[in-house]
């Protein structure tokens, strides 16, 4: 060593190698197994360790045939954590995963020390006897990823799930089941925020876990697809064919050329070929209604109101029916609109004024004109009379009717105070 000569340093700690070796081996002989242990260890080389081993695994077995399980423990971790590379080590594991399941019940160490065992030594005889003692632990967790998903914590419920599904433990049949659910939960969390499109991709991942529940992941995504429709539709209600035609094409991502919205597409299509139809009729209608052909922009009118039911589309079609009967007859239609205005009001109001006046005069005292209707200078419009008189008392009703719209407007306060 004070030379400097690799060579030799080699050499010589081999000798030392050796030297400690046998001396280990001597002191084995002789029972004298913590010397044993120590020289082995000294001698740092892969036939002490396989000694060392041994020594330690037959301490491990001794102390757990006589219950001792502390210190069997203790041995058997020594294996683990000194030999790694020992042929003991699949055996010790397991040994270790009986002891903190049945006598520690710290079912985590178990496990931790189950995908150690799996993970080196996959379908090893101790390994596949580990799996029924670990069972439990697996179905276990089952249940907690259950609850997560339960409560909406899908991230810690996917890596439980997932750990599990890595590891030939628990019942996998149950574990693509949990998975599934799990993100059929995560899909239907987004339907409620109306985000398809995500929802959709969830389904068929939870399809793709657990292929027995196909049926009903297609039911669901027919559902989806029809909310598209049914937004779309919306849209269309409220005149918005540009996002009702973004929602109706969405749902062919669900469903690639859903009928059904190939239906609504064709049906929007008509509506919108209906509303210009019926904006040109009634540029139209409007033409014969300057011209005062009022029937005629009558039935103009009511075809556009059959293509579009728009409010002024109504209203149009409602005056034109008052004017087409205005021209028929002028006086008699004022008459009537006097007559039917809010069931017989303005009657009831003058009748009422002379049984007041009845109760101060005899009949022949009172003197009423009766309706009297006007021409004006506007076009349809009139003037509606009626005049009361008495010896003491005159009482002039009177109104502009306006024939177009049947509306009245009163001229003086007693026939305005007669309309309320």
């Amino acid at each position: 060593d004070i030379t400097g000569n690799g060579a030799l340093k080699t050499e010589a700690e081999l000798y030392r190698s050796m030297s400690y070796l046998e001396l280990g081996k001597l002191a084995e002989q002789r029972q004298s197994i913590d010397i044993a242990i120590s020289f082995f260890k000294l001698a740092n080389s892969s036939e002490a360790d396989e000694r060392l081993a041994e020594i330690y695994k037959a301490k491990a077995d001794k102390y757990l045939s006589e219950d001792n399980i502390d210190q069997a423990m203790e041995n058997y971790t020594n294996i683990w954590l000194e030999i790694p590379s020992a042929i003991h080590i699949p055996e010790v594991l397991f040994r270790r995963i009986r002891i903190y399941w049945n006598n520690y019940g710290n079912y985590n160490a178990a496990w931790t020390d189950y995908k150690r065992l799996f993970e080196r030594y996959p379908n090893n005889t101790y390994e596949i006897e580990a799996r029924a003692v670990l069972k439990g632990f697996s179905e276990s967790q089952l249940e907690y990823a259950r609850l997560l998903t339960e409560q909406a914590f899908f991230e810690q419920s996917l890596t439980v799930l997932f750990e599990q599904e890595r590891y030939p433990v628990a019942d996998q049949n149950r574990v693509s089941y949990e998975i599934s659910r799990n993100y059929r939960a995560q899909a239907e969390m987004y339907v409620m925020k109306e985000n398809y499109i995500e929802a959709d991709r969830l389904f068929r991942i939870a399809l793709q876990y657990h292929p027995q529940i196909e049926a009903e992941i297609n039911a669901r995504l027919k559902d989806l697809a029809g909310l598209f429709i049914k937004k779309g539709d919306s849209y269309v209600e409220a005149r918005d064919f540009t996002n009702a035609l973004l929602n109706y094409q969405k749902s062919y991502e669900i469903i690639p050329n859903y009928e059904l919205a190939n239906q609504a597409i064709a049906r929007m299509r008509t509506i919108q070929e209906n509303i210009k139809r019926a904006a040109e009729l009634m540029e139209e209608g409007e033409k014969a209604e300057i011209a005062r052909s009022y029937s005629q922009a009558l039935s103009i009118y009511r075809e556009a109101v059959s293509l579009h039911n728009l409010p002024e589309y109504r209203i149009k079609v409602s005056q034109m029916q008052n004017l087409v009967e205005a021209e028929r007859n002028p006086i008699a239609f004022t008459q009537r609109i006097i007559n039917e205005y809010l069931g017989g009001r303005l009657n009831q109001r003058i009748q009422n004024r002379i049984n007041e006046l009845l109760k101060k005069y005899n009949r022949n005292q009172i003197r009423d004109s009766g309706w009297k209707i006007l021409v004006t200078g506007s076009q349809h419009r009139y003037e509606a009379r009626f005049d009361i008189v008495t010896p003491q008392e005159t009482f002039f009703y009177v109104w502009i009717v306006n024939l177009r719209d049947r509306s009245l407007t009163a001229l003086n306060k007693i026939s305005e105070e007669a309309m309320q």
